[in-house]
Formats: C-alpha cells, structure tokens, sequence
C-alpha cells in the first residue's frame, strides 16, 4: 500500500535536490504603496520551507541562465504579480545559506508604470501544480513586523530605509545561516 504524499512536498523535495550544491542567484522586487511616502509594499505569501507557517517576501525568484537581474525581476514580477515594473536602483545584497540551499539575492525598488490596480495572485510557472504562492497583496508597513517575513529582519529595517529614501545606499543585509 502507498501512502499518499503532497504534491507541493514532491515538488519542493525535487527542486531542492535540483539545487543541492549550487549556488542560485535570486532577485526580489521593492514595490511600495508610493515612491515618495512609502507606507506600504507588496509581499508574496508562501507555504512554509522550513516549517509549517507560511512565509511573506517580495515577488521574485530565480535568475535564468543568459537573463539579466533586471529581465528576470521584471519576468518574476509579472508571474508572481500579474503586474508590469520598471527595475529602479538595486537596495540590498543577501547571502542565504542553510544546506542544501545557497542563494545569492539582489532586491531592487521597482515601479509599476500603470499602477497597482492590476496586482492578483500569480504563480510560479516551474512549480506546476505543486504551487507555494497562496496570496499576493499590499501589506502596511504597521502589519510587516507580525509576519513572517523573508529575509529575517526586514520587516523591522525596511520601513525605516524606504522612508528615508535609502539613504544609506546599497546594504549587504549578510549571510542568513
């Protein structure tokens, strides 16, 4: 007798082999409420990786083999979204490294030219139906601190940084083992 399994678990299990050993460059997408007053920004909730709970992060996700960081945000963002962005200034480097995944991530602040009115639920397209997205929405920055957010942290720093205008430039957030 078999026992029955999760899609979404086979699915995962098969991508993290896929992955096991390799680097993997990442980008993720800054999208907020307003440029210039920044309250809000939209996250992508997850099904949970590492536990039970799911997880919110800004749309994005792997970079493909001959694509730039800025064509592959805008094709993520888009899957993941439903919306079009224009990729501004690159804010932030991570380094993520818990065995067996190891991704290197560039967040850039994004813009959708024609508004956010079209931002829906996408997918990612090499999950098939063993889909994680549940839920794509515009969070407040007032909400960001009782998720769980990915990165770690950044639902405690990227408030402040947005609306200072990232006046620090560039950050390299570090390594989260």
């Amino acid at each position: 007798m078999s026992i029955p399994t999760d899609p979404k678990l086979t699915r995962l299990k098969k991508t993290l082999q896929h992955l096991k050993g390799k680097i993997r460059v990442r980008v993720g997408g800054l999208l907020f409420d307003d440029a210039d007053d920044p309250n809000a920004l939209v996250l992508v909730e997850h099904d949970g990786i590492w536990s039970d709970e799911p997880f919110w992060t800004s749309p994005g996700g792997g970079v493909e083999f001959g694509e730039s960081l800025q064509e592959a945000l805008v094709r993520e963002v888009k899957e993941e979204t439903g919306l079009d962005v224009e990729v501004g200034t690159l804010r932030y480097i991570l380094d993520f490294i818990r065995p067996p995944l190891h991704a290197v991530s560039f967040y850039f602040e994004c813009r959708a030219p024609d508004g956010l009115d079209a931002l829906s639920t996408g997918s990612d397209p090499e999950l098939g139906n063993g889909q994680l997205i549940r839920n794509v929405r515009m969070v407040p920055f007032g909400e960001l601190q009782g998720l769980n957010v990915y990165p770690e942290g950044m639902g405690e720093w990227l408030p402040e940084d947005a609306r200072s205008g990232f006046e620090g430039g560039v950050q390299f957030v570090g390594a989260l083992r």
